[in-house]
């Protein structure tokens, strides 16, 4: 597998290059399994992408009917603290597009951090589709 590297002039080109790269995955993976896992980033860096995807040019081109949402990362508060990151994407994404919020999985950053993961590796292992050697998988992890 090579490496490509591609060199952006900012941060908008940035957003809209990960978007479009984001919905050939989408619908590659809806293609050929039916259905799109994606794994969310948290943190200030991903929200640019997660905007791109809102605006309209992006949000229609994502089969968002068979996109499942998870998160690769949260934060020990609840959902609407200004620190956690299933609160920043769903401002900056999941209020503002048509998945359905059955197909959102958090982690529960409100309970106590063992149990949440505990609760959180069952949902995972429970949701996503396996691979070949019988692996959980997502197709995009961000």
């Amino acid at each position: 597998m090579g490496r490509n590297i591609h060199i952006l002039r900012d941060e908008a080109e940035l957003a809209s290059t990960a978007a479009r790269r984001v919905i050939e995955l989408a619908e590659q993976a809806v293609a050929e399994r039916g259905s799109f896992h994606l794994a969310l980033a948290g943190g200030s860096t991903p929200r640019g992408l997660y905007h791109a995807l809102a605006r309209p040019e992006f949000q229609g081109k994502v089969p968002w009917e068979r996109v499942r949402i998870y998160f690769g990362d949260e934060r020990c508060v609840p959902p609407d603290h200004a620190e956690s990151n299933y609160g920043m994407a769903r401002a900056a994404l999941l209020e503002r597009v048509p998945v359905p919020a059955a197909q959102v999985f958090r982690m529960q950053g409100e309970d106590p951090p063992q149990e949440a993961a505990a609760a959180y590796a069952k949902v995972l292992n429970r949701e996503l589709p396996r691979d070949a050697e019988g692996w959980p998988r997502f197709d995009l992890v961000l």
